[in-house]
């Protein structure tokens, strides 16, 4: 049912990007791509970073101050074309995709599992330990 329900929001979330509606940064061109994230889960979002798979950081969080994804919610953003590590975080757990592509003028579709026990725990930061890094 939730792969059903993701490819009809991101059908939905497609058409809403080519013509620049449902995005923050604008209609899809043939270099970029659509990231379109479902939280599937019962918990809030409260982080999205995403960034270049070559990267060693996971990048800003890419929800907006005081902005969170409420259980059922879909966002999307357009982006350049290429190889993307992702992370969705409640603050204490965190959903993780590495290595994946978001093709030119598609999408790459995403779903935070419904079960939140099947988020990884994230350890809190402590004292010369960077928490915005990735590890592989």
């Amino acid at each position: 049912m939730t792969r059903i329900k993701l490819m009809a929001v991101a059908i939905a979330s497609l058409a809403l990007a080519a013509c620049g509606k449902g995005d923050s940064t604008g209609p899809a061109t043939a270099e970029s791509g659509t990231i379109v994230l479902l939280n599937d889960s019962s918990t809030p979002i409260v982080a999205v970073n995403f960034s270049g798979c070559d990267d060693d950081s996971w990048g800003p969080n890419r929800l907006a101050e005081a902005e969170t994804l409420a259980p059922g919610a879909l966002r999307n953003w357009t982006v350049e074309a290429g190889c993307y590590d992702l992370r969705a975080s409640t603050g204490s757990r965190a959903a993780t995709w590495l290595d994946r592509d978001v093709p030119a003028g598609g999408a790459l579709q995403l779903a935070v599992p419904a079960g939140v026990d099947a988020m990884v725990a994230q350890s809190p930061g402590t004292s010369g330990v960077r928490v915005d890094l990735k590890t592989r």
